[in-house]
């Protein structure tokens, strides 16, 4: 079970929490926020989930009023600043560093007017609901990509490929993190092709080419980008991952969990799919996003194989649908150096973290709350 197993079951835990860790500055000898809402003259009633929507209320305003130090009603950019320090800290509560002009974004961004004048109680419930909870709690899944055998010791392994990777050192990283971090919800994804691919090599024949494409089917190799009659263009790769063969199998030494979901992707013959939500033509799209959203999830960390191609296109595709997106790097393994480097550099243009598997369960505990993640989050809000 994850730490906070329903989305901010209640601000009162928040507080609790947030008291606790002096992360809101909040004195070490205060009441308990139920004794101080039973002393005050706001509404309480037998119905304890009444009381509840009092609380939260009563809890949001004492945060921003917590922040306004000249109690304006107003966060200037100052207070604005002291709020950043506090939201987006390192475990143990350290500020991230940050430069003045993200801060000045930040803040920008904060103010429901869009005038960059300062933040309102207005703005700031808009913020809290939408923004700050969403950073301080996660509901998380962990998806593991395609750590089947033919990528690790059979026809595609990738100690084979460019960049010599051993696809089988993601085995035991991603088992200490199933064992150690409480992830809401573990998916494992499958690539699943027919005999008949089209991303075969052995295959490339079966289609026509297009008249553009200057090779002979007889002369294409491994890693060619081909171009077939009907627009495709498609990398050639040995035959791999075929549905109900050994070399389709997760590895024998992953842990795999109950209850854990499985995607399979790739099982149209006339079309690829490296990311585990769409076909790489955006036609078709597998059930991940329906399990994703019908399990509340917010937050998705990616490993896997292969960094460049399958574990990076469902890490894009995750990002552009909203989900806050880490991959997990030491966890991850790929197939051409420069293809590694790009895609982490578009990961990160996009609004994802990349991260170590040390530094994962501070994350889904949200006592890592970073910038990027805390940016993709305010920027992708609507105040």
């Amino acid at each position: 079970m994850a730490r906070f197993p329903v989305e901010w079951l209640f601000a009162a835990l928040m507080v609790a929490a947030l008291a606790a860790t002096a992360i809101w500055k909040v004195s070490s000898n205060a009441k308990p926020i139920l004794d101080e809402l039973e002393e005050s003259e706001e509404r309480i009633t037998g119905n304890y989930f009444d009381n509840i929507v009092t609380l939260m209320s009563s809890t949001v305003a004492k945060i921003f009023t917590n922040f306004d130090q000249n109690r304006d009603g107003l966060l200037d950019r100052s207070e604005y600043d002291t709020l950043l320090a506090s939201l987006i800290a390192k475990p143990g509560g350290e500020a991230y560093a940050m430069s003045d002009a993200e801060k000045q974004d930040f803040y920008c961004r904060g103010d429901m007017t869009e005038q960059c004048t300062g933040v309102t109680m207005a703005s700031f419930n808009m913020l809290w609901s939408n923004w700050i909870r969403k950073t301080c709690s996660t509901t998380s899944a962990f998806i593991i990509v395609d750590v089947q055998n033919d990528f690790i010791s059979g026809s595609l392994a990738l100690k084979d490929a460019p960049a010599m990777q051993d696809g089988a050192e993601v085995v035991p990283v991603i088992n200490r993190l199933i064992d150690q971090v409480p992830f809401n919800t573990i998916i494992y994804t499958h690539d699943w092709h027919p005999i008949d691919h089209i991303s075969f090599i052995d295959n490339v024949g079966l289609r026509p080419l297009s008249i553009n494409y200057t090779k002979a089917a007889r002369d294409v190799q491994v890693l060619d980008a081909v171009e077939f009659a009907d627009g495709q263009t498609q990398v050639m790769w040995p035959k791999h991952c075929v549905q109900d063969s050994w070399g389709g199998q997760l590895h024998e030494d992953l842990v795999v969990t109950e209850n854990a979901v499985h995607i399979y992707k790739g099982q149209d013959p006339n079309v690829d799919s490296y990311s585990a939500f769409f076909d790489n033509n955006k036609l078709s799209q597998t059930n991940l996003v329906g399990e994703l959203k019908g399990r509340g999830i917010t937050e998705i960390f990616v490993a896997g194989i292969a960094y460049d191609f399958c574990v990076g296109f469902t890490a894009l595709d995750a990002l552009s649908l909203g989900f806050r997106v880490t991959l997990i790097e030491d966890a991850t393994r790929g197939v051409v150096g420069d293809g590694i480097a790009s895609m982490r550099q578009a990961l990160i243009d996009a609004g994802a973290a990349i991260v170590e598997a040390s530094q994962v369960k501070d994350m889904v505990l949200a006592y890592d709350r970073r910038p990027e993640l805390a940016k993709f989050t305010l920027k992708n809000t609507k105040l």
